[in-house]
């Protein structure tokens, strides 16, 4: 878990670094008992270690008793697309909030206030389930919008399916979030990790573009902006110069092959 009360703020462990300012001071505030569960009241300590990014845990070990932990229990592919994403935002001089909790039970990952003073909701998924059979997850973030529009937030939903699951899978979920979005105004967008890009598509999802975490941008109407032209320029060059270096290879491969057979015949 994230975040934690201390006294009457709210502190944030995402993206701590060891070592840092904010680490001794939370340390400090761990070691004096003074840090508590905004959901549950219980105590908390700060925990910030070498193989595992800085978060807070309950003191006596009843995490499984608390709702929010239940929602902070998502998969570390997640949590540090939470990262990248709150540390772009900030650079850009928005404020971001993480972990917003909006119901009694459900919690959304980034709320970004924008200069216009707009605000956008940014809900983290590895799984969009719409189809004729199953529509949990349509229907999820259906009940949501309606949340979130009545407290004056524009939702957005980020998809990234899990590597592990099958391409079959991973493009059924891509689907599910397109026909979601379709007719909604709003755009699909999921981010390939092994790739580090973000993949966003119209309303229409007539068309695709694809950009890097440091062209990411969003505004108050929740479509995610920012430099997707000349992102795809680069990728333009380097698409090519990739095929230039494996039609090399291909040619020399050949070449290889050509002096062996005529080695053979000789």
């Amino acid at each position: 878990m994230f975040i934690a009360k201390y006294k009457n703020d709210i502190i944030n462990a995402l993206g701590v670094e060891r070592g840092s300012e904010r680490d001794a001071l939370y340390r400090g505030y761990s070691a004096e008992n003074l840090l508590v569960c905004h959901c549950c009241g219980r105590f908390l300590e700060y925990r910030n270690g070498e193989k595992r990014s800085a978060y807070f845990a309950h003191t006596d070990n009843s995490d499984r008793d608390c709702a929010y932990m239940v929602f902070s229990e998502r998969s570390r592919e997640l949590w540090e697309l939470k990262k990248r994403l709150m540390e772009r935002l900030s650079s850009l001089g928005y404020d971001v909030k993480v972990d917003v909790r909006l119901t009694p039970d459900y919690w959304t990952d980034l709320v970004v206030t924008l200069p216009d003073g707009g605000k956008a909701a940014i809900d983290l998924a590895q799984t969009f389930k719409n189809t004729h059979t199953d529509t949990a997850d349509a229907q999820k973030y259906s009940a949501y919008e309606v949340l979130y529009s009545s407290q004056g937030i524009t939702p957005v939903v980020i998809l990234q399916p899990k590597q592990s699951v099958t391409l079959a899978t991973r493009k059924r979920h891509i689907d599910g979030l397109k026909r979601y979005v379709a007719g909604r105004g709003r755009q699909a967008v999921w981010y390939d990790s092994e790739e580090g890009l973000l993949h966003i598509c119209d309303s229409s999802i007539d068309s695709e573009f694809v950009m890097g975490m440091d062209g990411f941008d969003i505004d108050s109407s929740g479509n995610i902006t920012g430099g997707f032209a000349d992102f795809l320029e680069k990728e333009r060059i380097e698409r090519e110069k990739a095929a230039k270096e494996q039609a090399e290879r291909d040619a020399e491969l050949l070449r290889q092959r050509m002096e062996r057979k005529s080695a053979r015949r000789a």
